[in-house]
């Protein structure tokens, strides 16, 4: 049982730490970073086009930091609707869970986006090493699939002065 568990919380921490993207490669953007961090959630959920996010009983959380040069540069929040992608906690974390998904007949249809500037939080200010709050962007995303089904949720939070 021990090795189950430990099993279970290493692919936990490989969701909160390791999910990405199909972004290519960019020279001195880190891909993931070797640290665990905890899911950090303030809700920023005033924007219209993102007022309701996922239920957090009916999706799976994942958290990423990207970095470039070893400097956090996003904070990134995301929930996995299981209720459109019941498979998506079985996706390998180290692929590309956009890829996973169209390999499941999920492929990606439109997204909703809204930029806002925004204060981070005590806690966010610590992910990115600032002793005081400095303005950021936020991007609120929801990402639906082909059938219309909203599959994620992503909050973005970017640092402005690197």
């Amino acid at each position: 049982m021990g090795r189950d568990l430990a099993r279970g919380l290493d692919r936990e921490r490989a969701l909160a730490i390791h999910l990405r993207l199909d972004a290519g490669d960019v020279d001195g953007l880190d891909r993931q970073i070797p640290a665990i961090l905890p899911v950090l959630h303030e809700d920023r959920s005033g924007g219209a086009v993102h007022a309701v996010r996922p239920a957090v009983t009916g999706s799976l959380p994942a958290v990423r930091v990207r970095s470039g040069d070893g400097v956090p540069l996003a904070l990134e929040s995301a929930w996995y609707s299981l209720d459109a992608a019941p498979k998506v906690a079985d996706y390998d974390p180290l692929g590309s869970i956009y890829g996973q998904l169209a390999q499941g007949g999920l492929g990606l249809a439109y997204c909703d986006q809204a930029i806002e500037a925004t204060m981070p939080s005590p806690s966010e200010c610590e992910v990115f090493g600032f002793d005081a709050p400095v303005s950021r962007l936020l991007i609120k995303r929801r990402s639906h699939v082909r059938a219309g089904m909203m599959v994620e949720y992503v909050e973005g939070m970017f640092r402005g002065d690197a």
